[in-house]
């Protein structure tokens, strides 16, 4: 995919789902604007108006929860399906930027239950609400290990 800069991908574009997401973000560079400018030079940053950039994207600053937002966008969407830390990354990359952004997406992918090493199926059986651990077993002995076999780990909430 050929990375347009900013300003033509905005024109030529239909405003994504994050739109939202955009104006969030655009609004902490404004209150972060100390923190931006002490990464300005580190990171070759630029201004176009009031809108910080780094190679055509966005700069995302300020707190975590709103760089979870902007990863949730491209990893835990319907249509983005959860994919892996690699795609993940791959899909935000021409959008937004921040100072570690690879350490960060790593860390919130291996924190998806739904991505963590597993096959990505969710098996639901019907069971008694007051079901013990060998309840558990013996309906995880029926239903799970004919079609998976015995698996490395188990992650249930």
């Amino acid at each position: 995919m050929e990375k347009m800069p900013l300003k033509v991908r905005v024109a030529t574009e239909t405003l994504p789902a994050g739109y939202e997401l955009d104006k969030l973000v655009h609004a902490a560079q404004k209150m972060e604007e100390k923190t931006i400018r002490r990464w300005r030079m580190a990171h070759t940053l630029s201004k176009s108006g009031d809108l910080w950039t780094k190679d055509g994207t966005f700069v995302v600053v300020g707190n975590n929860a709103l760089k979870r937002g902007v990863i949730s966008l491209f990893h835990d969407s319907t249509t983005a399906g959860h994919p892996g830390i690699t795609k993940t990354l791959t899909a935000i990359k021409p959008y937004y930027w921040w100072p570690g952004i690879k350490n960060f997406v790593t860390e919130y992918v291996k924190g998806c239950i739904t991505d963590y090493d597993c096959s990505k199926v969710a098996i639901f059986i019907s069971c008694n609400e007051e079901i013990d651990a060998a309840g558990v077993a013996k309906v995880y002995a029926t239903y799970v290990f004919p079609h998976y076999g015995l698996p490395r780990k188990v992650i249930s909430d």
